[in-house]
């Protein structure tokens, strides 16, 4: 019996992934991800959302934050600021000719390509495309940013034939526009949200310094800064390995666990699974994502992380289960967790 939760557990490894891998293509341009980010934004852009608020809002960043990050891109002469020409009060944030040549450069194309071929080679591409579909218009229906879904829609609308890569990249947006608006109402910045939500999803032999910079593909320094920031605040404790003490394990709080359950967004998850259910496609949803999370594996020639149970080491025993790669007993709380060694079935 597949657990409710499993499809979001899905959703977030295969964001991720995507995430890890556009920060590779980044470097390359000496880009920063949220550089990548806004000209992805700015890309597709209304006069109303290309304002310095209304990115801001979007992105979960504070006003200065958000200056700072233009200011930068400005520099770089990717973006440009244009006065509204009915209100001289009101900046419009726009790609110039070389943020727009920029963006078609980073944008990770190889690897969705190459994920889309595995799928078609399968003869599995137009079931995914279709289930994403159908997933997509569920959340959409059940996200309360009306703006940013119906920009979304249009995106969809001009392309002329459906990529499962994008699909799955703005049914991922949709979550995190709920998950940042959630953190500016609880007052802690995404990238944390982030490192707080992949502790509570990974077992423990993922919850180190390496497994939280190798998911989220950032800088070992940038997790490092913002797990000692965490642990101030005391929603996370760091605790010595027992066989090998150059290894420090990181886990949530009481109070970093309380946290995370207010920023996940749980009532939307509800919402959707219930759409879900009505329309009997529940399996068919979790079968489209394993299938899609497997190409992506495939294409980026990677296991990457995977929930425990679904791994090729994961072995089922008459008392209990057991890991063969690492030779211990799984209980059947971490048999749901993610795991850095996760090889595909």
């Amino acid at each position: 019996m597949i657990q409710s939760y499993e499809l979001f557990e899905l959703i977030s490894l295969i964001y991720a992934l995507l995430k890890s891998e556009q920060r590779k293509k980044c470097t390359q341009y000496r880009l920063q991800l949220i550089d990548f980010e806004m000209m992805e934004l700015l890309s597709r852009a209304t006069k109303k959302q290309n304002t310095p608020a209304r990115l801001a809002n979007h992105f979960g960043m504070t006003r200065g934050t958000i200056s700072q990050t233009i200011i930068q891109m400005e520099k770089k002469n990717l973006v440009e600021k244009i006065q509204n020409q009915y209100d001289k009060r009101i900046v419009h944030i726009c790609l110039t000719a070389l943020g727009k040549t920029t963006y078609q450069k980073a944008r990770n194309t190889e690897l969705i390509d190459q994920a889309t071929k595995v799928l078609l080679d399968q003869g599995e591409l137009h079931a995914v495309q279709k289930v994403l579909n159908d997933l997509y218009k569920t959340l959409e229906e059940n996200s309360y940013d009306y703006d940013f879904k119906k920009n979304l829609g249009k995106r969809f609308i001009d392309l002329k034939q459906y990529n499962s890569i994008e699909m799955l990249d703005a049914i991922a947006s949709l979550i995190r526009v709920q998950e940042r608006a959630a953190c500016i109402a609880n007052k802690i910045q995404i990238v944390h949200f982030l490192i707080l939500d992949y502790l509570g999803r990974c077992n423990r032999f993922s919850d180190t310094l390496s497994g939280v910079t190798a998911y989220l593909g950032m800088t070992r320094g940038t997790v490092s800064q913002s797990t000692t920031l965490l642990a101030k605040k005391n929603y996370i404790k760091k605790t010595q390995d027992y066989n090998d003490k150059r290894i420090y394990h990181i886990q949530l709080t009481e109070q970093g666990e309380s946290l995370l359950q207010f920023i996940r967004p749980a009532a939307l998850y509800e919402k959707v699974l219930l759409g879900l259910h009505s329309q009997d496609s529940y399996q068919k949803t979790y079968n489209a994502l394993k299938l899609l999370l497997n190409a992506l594996q495939k294409a980026n020639d990677s296991n990457y992380f995977g929930i425990c149970k679904t791994c090729i080491h994961f072995q089922k025993k008459e008392v209990g289960q057991f890991c063969q790669m690492v030779q211990v007993s799984i209980n059947n709380e971490e048999k749901e967790k993610l795991c850095i060694e996760h090889s595909c079935a």
